[in-house]
């Protein structure tokens, strides 16, 4: 049995996985895919497009293999969503920070101006 990871964008075969009852890899390890589980091995080239009506695979003819294929590993998706992360949080602690300054403003005009 193996997992086929087909390109979001392309329908095209991306990854193809082997799997069995100790490894198997969560549906959304390359980001850019969705899976498919062959569970008869048949997929076995790149040259494959998904067909999402028919759920079945078709070989495209004129396909050209990419000269150099760029696969971003499971430590740099993790090392992007750290810093995506990061960035979030400077913009959660803006805003905290607005909020407590209007919070201090509210409280200091209803207290006519001491905290």
């Amino acid at each position: 049995m193996q997992k086929v990871y087909v390109n979001k964008a392309t329908n095209m075969v991306d990854q193809i996985l082997p799997i069995d009852e100790n490894t198997n890899y969560p549906d959304d390890y390359y980001s850019w895919c969705y899976a498919v589980l062959d569970p008869n091995n048949q997929i076995t080239t790149y040259d494959q497009r998904y067909n999402l009506d028919t759920k079945e695979f078709e070989k495209v003819d004129d396909y050209i293999e990419p000269e150099n294929i760029i696969i971003p590993s499971k430590e740099e998706e993790i090392l992007n969503t750290i810093e995506k992360l990061k960035v979030k949080n400077t913009e959660l602690v803006n805003e905290l920070n607005t909020t407590q300054q209007a919070l201090n403003e509210m409280i200091m005009s209803m207290l006519g101006g001491e905290i």
